[in-house]
């Protein structure tokens, strides 16, 4: 009898081994299923990364001045600092007539794709109404107003800070106003402020917001510095800010002449100076920045 049934069982684990073998099977085909659909969607999904990436690069590309502009009594200088291949910041700079210099300067409360996407709805709207001849505050209302109109995707921001202004270079006379952007520095002889803060909320935020135009006048041998919070807010290895006090200091002391100092040479220089403040990693966020320097 315990013959039989050892005999019996040898048989029976004899006959379950195909079974075995094809449910082992089944398993691998379905896990290869799933691994091939799990590499078709990520494959699909760089394609589409890549694809918007490209387009933010078209995009960031075609937003910003080819040349900056410039004449007898006047010179201009930009510079951006990427932190990934594509950033938010934006600066725009172009004459609306032959005397009215235009400046942009924006930020926008993200990095990357998304960013760069977002501040391309708004550069080209703003730099339109400017050149259509709108003040400030009234290009800053129409652009907001267009922004919320067209609604944002769940899950982005809509937040744009943005300052805009328009230089009479006939006179000096600089008006603007600001989306909750700080205002352009005034860069006087070796002595550097801020201009008066609008406390005007960014745009995107809500509908029906009205902004206001500022002015100031300067002197021949002024400037202007705009620059978004990338800047003041640099950290040092220790976790220090660059803050808005070092920064007056650096630009009073690299324009303490202009006639050396061109407003490409004062961005350098700024830029190498947070960069020194910075090291060993850099700026972690996003620098756009914009330079001005009226001559009389």
């Amino acid at each position: 009898g315990q013959a039989f049934v050892l005999a019996t069982g040898g048989s029976r684990t004899e006959k379950d081994e195909p079974g075995r073998l094809l449910h082992a099977a089944d398993a691998l085909r379905l896990a290869l299923k799933r691994r091939v659909e799990d590499l078709t969607l990520a494959a699909t999904a760089r394609e589409r990364m890549l694809g918007e990436l490209a387009l933010a690069r078209e995009i960031q590309e075609g937003i910003r001045p080819k040349d900056m502009p410039r004449a007898t009594n006047l010179d201009t200088a930009a510079r951006l600092h990427v932190t990934r291949a594509v950033c938010g910041d934006m600066y725009d700079a172009f004459f609306r007539s032959p005397h009215a210099l235009c400046c942009v300067l924006g930020d926008v409360a993200a990095r990357g794709v998304s960013a760069s996407l977002l501040m391309g709805r708004v550069i080209p709207p703003l730099h339109e109404a400017l050149l259509s001849g709108m003040t400030p505050a009234m290009a800053l209302e129409t652009v907001n107003k267009t922004l919320l109109a067209g609604g944002t995707a769940a899950g982005t921001t809509t937040f744009v800070s943005i300052v805009a202004g328009v230089l009479d270079i006939r006179t000096g006379h600089f008006t603007w106003a600001s989306a909750g952007q700080p205002p352009p520095l005034h860069i006087r002889a070796a002595s550097v402020r801020e201009l008066p803060w609008s406390e005007d909320v960014p745009l995107g935020v809500r509908t029906g917001v009205r902004y206001r135009n500022l002015d100031v006048q300067l002197e021949a041998g002024e400037g202007l510095f705009f620059a978004s919070d990338g800047l003041s807010t640099a950290r040092s290895g220790t976790g220090r800010l660059y803050g808005e006090t070092r920064l007056a200091e650096a630009l009073a002391l690299f324009s303490s002449d202009w006639r050396l100092f061109s407003c490409e040479a004062l961005l350098r220089a700024t830029y190498e100076d947070v960069l020194a403040f910075s090291s060993p990693d850099g700026p972690q966020d996003d620098i756009a920045m914009l330079a001005v320097h009226w001559r009389g």
